[in-house]
């Protein structure tokens, strides 16, 4: 594409934590802000949309977007065939091979490349518009503003003078890459920002010349959520659909449009079949951002990309139970969705999860681990009311508490070797099972991550759900008769929550029997509604919730902006009345 990585920071085309000036503080949540920089931009955009956006991008003949896109298909297919042919992993192992992870839109859409978009729903530090990047990026000062994130949005602090002096985020046009056997069109110069050669801005006067060269798709449509999925995810598809199917009908294929958008319509196309699958991914943005995790409130996020609020305020839920059905909610409607759009399939939440580090990571000193335990039972909440397959992300090996998950300052495994102050309880001779499970495995947040779930259900599901302070999951199904059968409904029961055999079973009708070493329940049932009840005998210890004084500090921002808010409604109200 004729970038060069090694100038992306100077050029502010990208920042990333490993070329950062101090990595150890690399700012929260600074990562996403690449979505809206050159070199995502650009690459996004290429693989997308070169065809539509950059006729002019050619190599060995070809259009840059099927180069790439060819290229990477050429890839999976070859990996998947030795996969298949030299070994027994298909379908053990590996269940099966997804679209792309994480799709963006890159410039497509972009209303005014002098602008930031509407789209950008984060920005954070210095922030330059499409324009601004372009310009950076050929090396030349430029002053750009600088935001930080607010309550709800984010808010412009300032600006700032970024001066590359020269170095450019473009290879230089002297730059031979004939070493990779490729040959590039001469109409594609090196060393010149791709978009000044396709007259989208000048070089010479930095002015631009087509503020809304990205804005419409070829056929007039203004390139949004919906109509980027419908023409450019959906060309993909059909690309990578057909590609994988040479290799093997059977094997299942993960639909995964862009983060947060509304699926394509494809049940009807010929590109779909029974073994496609939903991916889409889900993580809750307020928590994630701020690196907090609220009991006071919460914001509709899928609700305000969807359009149902006049505005983000009225998106906002108040209170423990309204921020838990907020989530529920939220992965439900992702759900409908996908059956809506995509069809009456599985729908697979291939990433989800709950950051650690909140608070400026007090967990790690105090060993009060209360705000993540409840932001994960949420979450679990969430996706057992929606009855959503899901992953959660992640379990990291290398873990620590310095470094997180040793990628841009995310902390979201699971699993930390970091040192845990919440273990120091003396032996383990003298400390109870869940201490001592904690301790051997190095799992954080086990009671609300160790949650029963049915492995298969002999039957159809209703609801499940497992209520984490009282110990107790409940299943319920619309059973098909398994009296007499081998199979019956398997319940995976985690170790934690329910150490040994500390629990008591009731069910509406049959036998069950409890697997020891697999940690499984298996139920064999009558036909009809059937009720499954799994209650602990043995909890954990209650979960250390912090004191009023400590629950005010740490929303003081949050209680100090309701109380504002509060006083100008009620100011407005006494106005109105008057």
């Amino acid at each position: 594409m004729g970038l060069d990585p090694r100038a992306f920071e100077t050029t502010q085309a990208c920042l990333v934590q490993s070329h950062h000036e101090d990595p150890e503080n690399y700012p929260k949540m600074f990562w996403p802000t690449n979505y809206a920089r050159l070199a995502c931009q650009t690459a996004f955009t290429l693989f997308n949309a070169g065809l539509d956006f950059a006729p002019n991008a050619i190599i060995d003949g070809k259009n840059i977007e099927l180069y790439l896109q060819d290229h990477l298909l050429d890839a999976l297919s070859y990996f998947y065939r030795r996969i298949m042919n030299e070994t027994d992993l298909m379908n053990r192992t590996i269940i099966g091979v997804e679209t792309l992870n994480e799709l963006n839109r890159g410039l497509v859409g972009h209303e005014d490349i002098s602008k930031h978009s509407i789209h950008m729903h984060l920005k954070l530090g210095v922030t330059p518009t499409a324009l601004e990047g372009m310009i950076l990026g050929m090396g030349k000062p430029c002053e750009v503003e600088v935001y930080k994130f607010g309550r709800l949005r984010p808010k412009l602090v300032g600006k700032k003078l970024i001066d590359p002096k020269g170095v450019t985020a473009w290879l230089s046009k002297d730059y031979d890459d004939t070493r990779y056997g490729w040959k590039r069109d001469p109409k594609w110069k090196l060393g010149e920002c791709i978009w000044a050669q396709h007259g989208v801005w000048d070089i010479e006067t930095n002015k631009p010349l087509k503020l809304d060269y990205f804005k419409y798709a070829p056929d007039g449509r203004f390139a949004d959520d919906t109509t980027f999925n419908t023409i450019y995810f959906t060309r993909y598809w059909e690309r990578f659909y057909t590609a994988m199917r040479k290799i093997d009908k059977e094997m299942f294929l993960f639909c995964q449009p862009p983060t947060m958008s509304v699926p394509p319509k494809l049940k009807d196309s010929p590109y779909m079949d029974s073994r496609i699958i939903y991916a889409p991914h889900y993580y809750d943005g307020l928590t994630m951002v701020q690196k907090h995790w609220s009991t006071l409130w919460n914001v509709d996020v899928l609700g305000i990309l969807r359009g149902r609020y006049l505005a983000p305020p009225f998106a906002i839920k108040l209170g423990e139970n309204a921020i838990r059905e907020c989530i529920s909610s939220q992965v439900t409607a992702m759900r409908e969705e996908g059956r809506e759009n995509i069809g009456i399939t599985p729908c697979f939440m291939s990433e989800t999860g709950m950051p650690f580090d909140l608070d400026d990571k007090s967990a790690y000193k105090t060993g009060n681990y209360s705000s993540q335990i409840k932001a994960w039972d949420t979450l679990g909440h969430a996706l057992e009311k929606s009855k959503i397959h899901h992953t959660l992300w992640v379990y990291s090996a290398q873990n620590s508490h310095r470094f997180g998950d040793y990628w841009n300052g995310e902390d979201f495994s699971i699993y930390s070797h970091g040192h845990d102050h919440a273990l120091e309880h003396g032996d383990d001779d003298d400390v109870d099972h869940h201490i001592k499970v904690s301790k051997a495995h190095a799992t954080r947040a086990d009671r609300a991550i160790a949650r029963p779930f049915p492995l298969t259900v002999s039957g159809a599901l209703k609801t499940y759900k497992f209520h984490m302070e009282k110990g107790v999951f409940h299943l319920h199904i619309d059973g098909l008769d398994c009296l007499e059968s081998k199979k019956g409904t398997e319940i995976a029961l985690p170790a934690f929550s329910f150490p040994k055999n500390n629990f008591n079973i009731k069910v509406t009708s049959g036998r069950y029997e409890f697997n020891s070493e697999e940690r499984v329940v298996v139920w064999w049932h009558g036909a009809g509604d059937q009720e499954l009840e799994i209650e602990s005998t043995l909890l954990p210890p209650p979960i250390k919730a912090p004191t009023l004084r400590e629950k005010l500090k740490q929303n003081e921002d949050q209680v100090n902006y309701f109380v504002v808010m509060l006083t100008l409604a009620l100011l407005l109200l006494s106005l109105v009345i008057v």
